[in-house]
C-alpha cells in the first residue's frame, strides 16, 4: 500500500488499485496536454506508446492504422492482450493494442485507460487532418487571388493602352 498525507497531517493508506488508477489518469492528462500543446502527430503516438507501456507495465504497445499493414496485438504468442478502437469521426482510424508476454489479466480500469488514450490519439488525428485541410484551402484561396490579380492587371493594361501594341503592352 502507498500512503498519502491528508489535509490534517495524518497519513491515508491508498489501495494499489487507487494508485494505479491515479497513474492512468495522470498519463491521459499528460498525453492530452501534449496533444493540445501542438505536439506533432507522430510524437503524440510515440508519447502514448511510452506512457501506456510504462503505466500498464507491458512489453508491446502498438498503434495500427486500418489503412496500412500491421501485426495484430494477439500475435507473437502473447497471453494477455487488449485493444481499443481509435475513433476518427464517424469512422475508425485504427486500433491501439497492448500485449503482455506473461500470464496477465487486465482490469476494467486498464480497459478504460486504453480507451481514453485511444480517444486522445483519435482527437489528435482529427485535429491534424483539420489543420491540413485549412492549410490546403488557404493555399488554394491564395492561388485564386493571385490569378484574379493577374487577370485584373491584364484587363487594366488592355483598357489603358491604345493602338496596335495594346495586347503586347497588357501581356
Amino acid at each position: 500500500m502507498t500512503t498519502r498525507h491528508a489535509a490534517d497531517g495524518g497519513a491515508v493508506a491508498l489501495q494499489p488499485s487507487t494508485v494505479a488508477r491515479m497513474s492512468q489518469q495522470t498519463a491521459v492528462a499528460e498525453l492530452g496536454k501534449a496533444a493540445l500543446g501542438g505536439l506533432a502527430v507522430d510524437d503524440v503516438f510515440s508519447l502514448a506508446i511510452d506512457l501506456i507501456r510504462q503505466v500498464l507495465d507491458v512489453e508491446h504497445v502498438e498503434i495500427l492504422n486500418e489503412s496500412g499493414p500491421g501485426e495484430s496485438p494477439l500475435d507473437s504468442g502473447a497471453v494477455g492482450s487488449m485493444r481499443a478502437t481509435i475513433p476518427d469521426g464517424d469512422h475508425s482510424f485504427g486500433v491501439l493494442g497492448v500485449r503482455a508476454g506473461a500470464d496477465r489479466r487486465f482490469t476494467t480500469d486498464d480497459g478504460d485507460f486504453l480507451r481514453s488514450m485511444a480517444y486522445v490519439i483519435g482527437g489528435t488525428v482529427q485535429s491534424d487532418r483539420a489543420r491540413q485541410q485549412i492549410e490546403l484551402h488557404s493555399t488554394a484561396q491564395e492561388q485564386r487571388l493571385r490569378y484574379q490579380i493577374a487577370l485584373s492587371t491584364c484587363a487594366q493594361a488592355l483598357l489603358s493602352a491604345t493602338g496596335d501594341t495594346r495586347l503586347e503592352h497588357a501581356v
